[in-house]
């Protein structure tokens, strides 16, 4: 039998690497929503380091 020319296995086939993208977009985006939200930390922390050195050292 060849599987190449089997309407089934192409179809199961097609469904696999669809999910599979769909796996894939899924962990980048879940990648990106978590830098984009320890960016937006890191710049608290920076702001707050900051302000703290401003309140420390007046004549800068």
């Amino acid at each position: 039998m060849n599987f190449y020319e089997d309407e089934k296995f192409e179809r199961v086939i097609e469904k696999i690497t669809d999910e599979m993208g769909y796996l894939i977009m899924d962990i980048i985006l879940m990648d990106l929503k978590k830098t984009n939200t320890e960016n937006q930390i890191f710049e608290e922390i920076l702001d707050a380091k900051l302000e703290a050195h401003k309140e420390n050292h007046p004549e800068i």
